[in-house]
């Protein structure tokens, strides 16, 4: 039974390790998004 904590242990660092990079995705995709607006705004 110890064997099996020791890889709950590892697939639990393994998870936290994924949100951050979402983050940054997410961070860019409303980057862009106000980049839209802002363009659709400017006079032509």
């Amino acid at each position: 039974m110890e064997h099996l904590r020791l890889f709950m242990e590892h697939l639990t660092d393994t998870v936290a390790a994924i949100l951050p990079d979402h983050r940054v995705i997410v961070g860019f995709g409303v980057l862009l998004n106000d980049m839209a607006q802002v363009a659709q705004a400017a006079p032509v």
